[in-house]
């Protein structure tokens, strides 16, 4: 599994920094120690810049935006059952 070959920081890291965006702050959420803001911002981005880190940080942001885009089936189910009337648009 992805991730598996990641350090509990680290992947802590790449969690937090899915959910938010912000790598400054998922640096220092994820237990990394910065003396100032700029440090931290430096830290992060080396960290991004590790090959594992951002292939476990691509794998999950394209499996989380698998599941929010309905697959063809989905939409053709859907499509015939507004056609039958059985749900209503909104």
């Amino acid at each position: 599994m992805k991730g598996d070959n990641l350090t509990i920081k680290q992947k802590a890291f790449a969690d937090f920094y899915i959910q938010n965006g912000n790598a400054t702050q998922s640096y220092k959420l994820a237990g990394y120690k910065a003396n100032t803001d700029k440090i931290a911002e430096a830290n992060s981005n080396k960290l991004l810049g590790i090959q594992k880190v951002r292939e476990y940080v691509n794998g999950r942001m394209e499996r989380i935006s698998d599941d929010r885009i309905m697959t063809a089936q989905e939409i053709l189910m859907r499509l015939t059952l507004i056609g039958r009337g059985e749900i209503e648009t909104e």
